[in-house]
């Protein structure tokens, strides 16, 4: 069986068949591992017994960053919506450093490519999949990295993703509508640890950051800056839900998905078919990994964390959620 790389290895990846120049309509584009904004979005109840300490990152268990390169060509596209569209894609070369395994590969891989203006979005996505580290391979899929790069003069991207431009009243509603938010702060203070500190030191350390965030989005936002996440590739999407709203052991499994997720204190947000997909297959795909909360394999993973974001609400809350929305997607 080939080892699979560890998903911080790839530093850098080429995509040819994206971007046109001025000169030749084969221009590869060079995309390198960027850091992603954390998810501001922030659900808050004041009042116990409501609310916890936010759980905080578990360590991560990843090596340092590797300084890998692979070369990619997009294949099938999977899908598209509101934030960008995915496709399979061909691995054509990779490049890894001497001292790794010979026979180290990644899996069969996709892209999700944000939408023109998207990549702070896709970015706030790729930070919560950071954030879920530990249940990458167990309830969601194994993320390799979010990439960017800007398009340089003369480049420009072809109108593949089909970006649906009613992005931001869907992502509002489904947070203020959720039914967890009695207090909703959406602020720049909301992720300030000094928030509430009035002293002119704050105050300023407050002013700076949000600068800081603010040029960020800026520059995200921009159209001529393009973002992949680089995924693993899953299977077939939930679709047909009455095929198996017989089976106690699918309920079980997709509602113990959303366990582990709320377990982490992340709201999801999007809970509906289109954002379950079964696991992939080994092989040619990774085994699935033991849920540590469930002792079991979860046959499923859930996917799109655009709108998602991190919470201080109790578990039993942020459960509330999905599991009307599941309830409602399992009615004959």
């Amino acid at each position: 069986m080939m080892d699979s790389i560890p998903t911080n290895a790839i530093a850098e990846v080429v995509i040819r068949g994206l971007a046109t120049g001025a000169v030749t309509n084969m221009t590869p584009l060079v995309l390198h591992r960027g850091v992603p904004t954390r998810s501001k979005q922030l659900i808050r109840r004041r009042k116990p017994p409501f609310t916890r300490p936010e759980p905080k990152r578990p360590l991560s268990t990843l090596p340092p960053p590797g300084n890998a390169r692979i070369a990619i060509s997009l294949s099938e596209q999977i899908s598209n919506g509101r934030c960008g569209c995915t496709f399979r894609v061909a691995v054509e070369s990779q490049t890894f450093p001497e001292d790794a395994i010979a026979s180290s590969r990644p899996p069969p891989l996709c892209v999700k490519i944000a939408g023109p203006g998207m990549s702070y979005r896709l970015s706030k996505e790729a930070w919560c999949y950071e954030e879920l580290e530990k249940l990458q391979g167990v309830a969601i899929p194994r993320c390799y990295g979010w990439f960017e790069a800007k398009l340089g003069e003369g480049q420009r991207i072809e109108d593949i993703c089909g970006v649906d431009s009613m992005y931001d009243v869907d992502s509002s509603r489904s947070s203020k509508e959720s039914g967890l938010i009695s207090d909703y702060d959406d602020s720049d203070d909301s992720e300030d640890d000094n928030a509430g500190d009035d002293s002119d030191q704050s105050k300023k350390l407050r002013s700076e950051k949000k600068a800081k965030r603010n040029a960020v989005k800026m520059r995200l936002r921009s159209e001529d800056v393009i973002s992949i996440l680089l995924l693993e590739e899953l299977r077939e999407r939930l679709l047909d839900v009455h095929k198996f709203r017989h089976s106690t052991s699918f309920r079980d499994d997709i509602y113990a998905l959303y366990e582990d997720i709320c377990e982490m204190g992340v709201a999801h947000l999007d809970c509906r078919p289109q954002n379950i997909l079964r696991a992939a297959c080994s092989p040619p795909g990774l085994p699935s990994v033991k849920c540590p909360r469930h002792e079991c394999e979860h046959q499923w993973r859930i996917i799109d964390f655009h709108i998602a974001c991190k919470s201080n609400v109790s578990f039993s809350m942020l459960m509330m959620n999905p599991t009307d929305d599941l309830a409602n997607m399992f009615k004959t």
